[in-house]
C-alpha cells in the first residue's frame, strides 16, 4: 500500500510524539518536588504538614488534581481524556500504599487516602498539579420572606415551579408531611467518614448510594435548608414554595463531610443537571479558614472551585455560606469560590440580645445587643469576597419528623438566597447566573459590618422583579409586556398591582400607540377579528378569522385612521356626484 506525503509525516509525528511521551514518564521517575517556596507547590504546605506529623504507614485523607489546561472542551472527548489521565496517574500508585475513594466524571482528578511515601510519587508524575489535604467540611448553621420582598412575588403567583435546588447537605427528611409530592425530585448520597476508608455514612451504611432514600436526612439540617426553600407549612411557607429539592448528602449525621465528598456531589450535579433540571445549588457548609483571595488556594485552583465553576458555565447558580466564624477580613470556602455567590447574615426581626457559641459549653463567640431587625448579625463573616446578605436567626423551619425548630447562621441565609433565585428564574426562566448575581448584588438596602465598616447588600427581590420586568418588550415598541410575554391584559398583574400601564395589548408586534378598533383589549396588530370583540380570539374553524367575524364580511384589513379617511373620500365623492346630477336636470 503507499502512503502520501502528508500521510507519512502523521505517522512520523505520531511516532515521535509517543516517543516523547514514553521519555516524560520515564523522566517523572526522577522528577524533583517543586520547592515548598515555589508559587504552586505540587504538594499543598497543610499535607506537607500533615505527612510530617503521622508515620509513613498512617493513611492520609487526600485530594489529586491532575493537568486540565489542555483537555478538549467537548464533552464526550473531555470525558474521555479525563478517564484515561485518571487511570494513567492510579495506574503508577502502589496499591499498597494508595486506596481510592472518588474519582470525579466532569473534574479532572481523583480523592483517596495515601501513605507519605505515595504523596512525594504522586508529586512527582508531571501530570499531577496539586495533591493536597482532604479537609473537613461543616454544616453552617421563614419569617425573613417580608425584608426580603419574596412575598411580593409569591402574590404575583411567581412561586419557583418548575425551579429545582439541588441541596447538598446532610440530606432530607423523606417522610416530613410538609414537603408535598413531588417536592423531592431526587436523591444521591456520597458520605464518607474519615479517616478510615472502609466505612461510610450514607443512610444504607455504604460510601455511596443512589437507590432508595439515598439522601435521608439524620441530622435536619439539610431538612430545615429544604424548608427554607419549599415547606408547604401553613405556619412557615417556604420562599419558593413550588421549587423542587434535588437532595445530595454530602454530610454524615454529626453535619460533618470531606472535600471529596463534596466534589462527588457537585460532580454528580454536573452529569445529571440536564436530567433533573437543576438551576441552583445551595451548599450550606462550610471549612472554618479565613479567605480574602479568590485567585489562592483552595478557593481557585482546587478541584472543588473547578466544579463550581462548570456549574456556572453550564448555566446553575451556585450558592455557598460565608460560614459563622466572626470573621471581619474574610469568609470560608467554599463561598470564597469566584464563581459561587457567598451569602451572609442579618437578622430577620428584632431581638433584644443574641448570643453565639462555638461550643456545647456555649464559650462565647460573639454578641449583638440589641440585634435589631435588618442590622449585620456579628457571626457572619466578612470581607471583600462576601456578595449579598440574607435574612437569618430563629428562621422557623421543618427538622425530622416533621415538627419545627428554629435555625440561624449563614447556613439559613444561604438557603434563602438559593429560594430568591428560584423566584426570579419562575419570572424569567433565560436568566443565567451572572445576571442573577446581579439582580441580588445590585437591588437592595446596605448593612454595615461593624467589625470593619464594609456595607453589603441586603437583597430586596421585589425590587430586583421590578428590574426583571423592565426587560420585558417583546416587540421593542417601548410599551413593556406584563412579565409573562403573553401580551394578554389582566392575565398577571405588574409591580404595585398596576395592569394596563405595564401590558402590551400585543406583544409580538410593534403598536406603541396600543391602537384597538373594538376595544376588546387585543391590539390591532394581532387581533384576528379587527372590529368585532373577540377578547379571547376564539377560532373554533381555525380559519384564521376569530369566531366574532366568522360569516361576516370583513372590513378592509386597514388600521383606523385610514378607514377615517376612506370614509371622507366617500363621503365627499358621494357629494359631488350628487351636485353633477342637479347640474344636469336643470
Amino acid at each position: 500500500m503507499r502512503l502520501s506525503k502528508r500521510s507519512g509525516q502523521g505517522i512520523a509525528r505520531r511516532a515521535l510524539r509517543g516517543a516523547l511521551l514514553a521519555l516524560l514518564a520515564v523522566a517523572s521517575a526522577s522528577a524533583t518536588v517543586p520547592a515548598e517556596g515555589a508559587d504552586e507547590p505540587r504538594v499543598e504546605g497543610l499535607l506537607r504538614s500533615r505527612m510530617q506529623t503521622r508515620s509513613a504507614s498512617d493513611w492520609i485523607p487526600i485530594q489529586v488534581m491532575l493537568r486540565k489546561s489542555d483537555l478538549p472542551r467537548e464533552r464526550a472527548a473531555r470525558g474521555r481524556d479525563i478517564r484515561a489521565r485518571q487511570q494513567l496517574a492510579l495506574d503508577r500508585l502502589p496499591t499498597s500504599g494508595f486506596r481510592l475513594k472518588r474519582r470525579y466524571a466532569s473534574a479532572n482528578g481523583f480523592a483517596g487516602w495515601a501513605t507519605a511515601d505515595t504523596v512525594d510519587r504522586l508529586a512527582q508524575d508531571p501530570n499531577v498539579e496539586r495533591v493536597y489535604l482532604d479537609r473537613t467540611l461543616r454544616k453552617s448553621m421563614s419569617e425573613g420572606s417580608v425584608l426580603l420582598g419574596s412575598d411580593v412575588l409569591v402574590a404575583q403567583g411567581f412561586t419557583g415551579a418548575g425551579v429545582n435546588v439541588a441541596i447538598l447537605d446532610t440530606g432530607v427528611d423523606t417522610d416530613n408531611v410538609f414537603l408535598g409530592d413531588g417536592d423531592i425530585v431526587a436523591q444521591q448520597c456520597f458520605c464518607d467518614d474519615t479517616p478510615a476508608p472502609a466505612t461510610g455514612c450514607c443512610p444504607d451504611g455504604t460510601a455511596m448510594q443512589s437507590a432508595g432514600n439515598a439522601a435521608e436526612d439524620g441530622d435536619g439540617h439539610g431538612t430545615a435548608m429544604a424548608g427554607i426553600v419549599t415547606s408547604n407549612w401553613a405556619s412557615s411557607t417556604g420562599i419558593a414554595p413550588a421549587a423542587g429539592i434535588v437532595a445530595v448528602q454530602v454530610l454524615s449525621s454529626e453535619g460533618v463531610g470531606t472535600f471529596s465528598d463534596l466534589d462527588a456531589g457537585l460532580d454528580w450535579v454536573q452529569m445529571n443537571r440536564v436530567l433533573y433540571d437543576i438551576r441552583v445549588v445551595n451548599l450550606s457548609l462550610s471549612e472554618s479558614g479565613e479567605y480574602a483571595n479568590a485567585n489562592a488556594f483552595p478557593c481557585s485552583n482546587s478541584t472543588t472551585a473547578d466544579l463550581i465553576e462548570d456549574l456556572v458555565n453550564a448555566g446553575v447558580t451556585v450558592f455557598a455560606a460565608s460560614g459563622n466564624n466572626a470573621y471581619d477580613n474574610g469568609i470560608s470556602f467554599p463561598a470564597c469560590a469566584p464563581d459561587a455567590i457567598s451569602v451572609g447574615s442579618y437578622y430577620d426581626k428584632d431581638f433584644s440580645a443574641a448570643e453565639f457559641c462555638v461550643n456545647s459549653s456555649c464559650t462565647q463567640l460573639c454578641n449583638d445587643t440589641p440585634a435589631n431587625e435588618g442590622a449585620f448579625a456579628c457571626f457572619t463573616n466578612a470581607g471583600p469576597l462576601l456578595d449579598v446578605m440574607m435574612p437569618s436567626w430563629r428562621a422557623n423551619t421543618l427538622d425530622l419528623g416533621s415538627v419545627s425548630q428554629r435555625v440561624g447562621g449563614t447556613s439559613a441565609s444561604t438557603a434563602y438566597a438559593s429560594a430568591a433565585a428560584a423566584l426570579l428564574l419562575s419570572v424569567d426562566p433565560t436568566l443565567q447566573p451572572d445576571d442573577i448575581r446581579g439582580l441580588l448584588v445590585n437591588n437592595g438596602n446596605p448593612v454595615t459590618n461593624p467589625g470593619n465598616g464594609s456595607a453589603y447588600t441586603a437583597t430586596r427581590l421585589d425590587q430586583a422583579y421590578a428590574v426583571v420586568l423592565q426587560s420585558y418588550d417583546s416587540d421593542g415598541d417601548g410599551v413593556l409586556d406584563d412579565g409573562d410575554g403573553s401580551g394578554w391584559i389582566g392575565d398577571a398583574t405588574c409591580v404595585g398591582g398596576q395592569t394596563m400601564a405595564c401590558d402590551d395589548n400585543c406583544a409580538s408586534d410593534p403598536n406603541a400607540l396600543q391602537e384597538d378598533w373594538d376595544g376588546d383589549g387585543v391590539g390591532d396588530a394581532c387581533d384576528n377579528c379587527l372590529y368585532f370583540a373577540n377578547s379571547g380570539q376564539e377560532d373554533d374553524d381555525e380559519d384564521g378569522q376569530g369566531n366574532a367575524c366568522s360569516g361576516v364580511v370583513r372590513a378592509p384589513s386597514i388600521a383606523p385612521a385610514g378607514l377615517l379617511l376612506l370614509v371622507g373620500v366617500l363621503v365627499l365623492a358621494g357629494l359631488q356626484g350628487l351636485a353633477g346630477r342637479r347640474m344636469w336636470m336643470r
